[in-house]
């Protein structure tokens, strides 16, 4: 059991084991010494769930800790949440997101995707007419697009359609 003084109140904090008590203290002295003594007025449930919260942030040997803090955390955990509205966890979501993104995709240009569709009609044994409609159209927009495949999005192409 600790017995100790703060804000003008005697405290009484009990710890089932002599090490648990130990660092109660231990933290107890720092927080005093530091001038945060009035966090420690924290009910015994409320400082078990900042203890679990921290040590979740902080996380077990091996884990990757996060550099945030834990209202940032739960902030972002209540945004999700409440975005989700019940149809998924952000466990399942997070893992889903990771399984669609797991594939690096090649930097290709959309030139060189031009190029590559069109030796590939060849090699399909496309009509040469055929070739040669690829090669009106697509060189086109290989021109005037002249960034990677990964960035095309929808407005982009939208955009260049509207221009012809």
């Amino acid at each position: 059991m600790l017995d100790y003084g703060a804000n003008g109140q005697r405290k009484l904090v009990w710890r089932s084991t002599l090490a648990d008590a130990r660092k109660a203290a231990d933290a107890a002295i720092d927080k005093i010494t530091e001038g945060q003594s009035e966090v420690l007025n924290l009910k015994s449930a409320d400082a078990h769930a900042y203890t679990r919260a921290r040590v979740a942030l902080d996380g077990l040997d091996g884990e990757t800790k996060i550099e945030k803090e834990i209202d940032e955390a739960v902030r972002e955990f209540a945004d999700a949440y409440r975005l989700l509205a019940g149809r998924a966890s952000i466990l399942e979501v997070s893992r889903e997101w990771l399984k669609r993104h797991a594939v690096a995709l090649p930097r290709v240009t959309v030139a060189a995707a031009v190029e590559q569709m069109k030796k590939q009609a060849e090699l399909d044994g496309k009509s040469v007419m055929r070739v040669k409609q690829f090669s009106n159209v697509l060189d086109r927009f290989a021109e005037c697009l002249n960034v990677e495949v990964h960035t095309l999005t929808p407005k982009l192409i939208a955009d260049y359609l509207t221009a012809l």
